[in-house]
């Protein structure tokens, strides 16, 4: 599994809360990337899950490009207080995604920070939507899940999505290294 994004929207701390379920005190920042292993239970299983954190800097473009040969799952991410996160989704991730990937790789886009949508010191208007997420989600043909790391919502709901999305597509793919 990859996750993929620009740098600073949470995609390190989604990565240890899911595994960890909680919120880690310190999150370190991505130099370069490489493989992680965390044992996941949801949905009554347990999951050996193997993730690259990729750094989303120009410098390690080139370098993220090695991470798609044998993935078997991306997510993709956004911060929902960073409408240029939302665009770099589409005009950079999604379409470097689909063109280094081969055959059909199964993606769900992330929105994160979503604890931000409740706080009273954000001008809304800021944000990017629910139904803008939703929207470009139903486009590109996959789900759309919103996550807040800091207070753990939805992260369950999130690797549940990630294991049913997984398994409708393994009659297609059978090279993920989530087992």
């Amino acid at each position: 599994m990859v996750i993929l994004g620009e740098d600073g929207i949470g995609k390190t701390a989604l990565l240890i809360t899911m595994g960890d379920k909680m919120y880690p005190e310190y999150v370190p920042s991505v130099v370069g990337f490489g493989p992680k292993e965390s044992t996941l239970t949801n949905l009554k299983r347990k999951y050996r899950v193997q993730f690259w954190d990729t750094n989303g800097s120009e410098p390690y473009d080139t370098l993220r490009l090695t991470v798609y040969r044998d993935i078997g799952l991306a997510i993709l991410c956004f911060a929902i207080d960073s409408k240029y996160s939302f665009e770099k989704i589409d005009t950079k991730y999604y379409t470097e995604f689909k063109v280094n990937t081969v055959g059909y790789v199964p993606f769900i886009l992330v929105g994160t920070k979503g604890e931000l949508r409740s706080d009273s010191t954000i001008d809304v208007n800021t944000l990017v939507t629910r139904k803008q997420a939703e929207e470009y989600a139903n486009k590109i043909g996959t789900h759309y899940v919103e996550v807040s790391s800091k207070n753990l919502t939805n992260i369950d709901n999130l690797f549940d999505q990630v294991v049913l999305t997984y398994d409708k597509s393994l009659k297609e793919k059978k090279n993920c290294l989530i087992q």
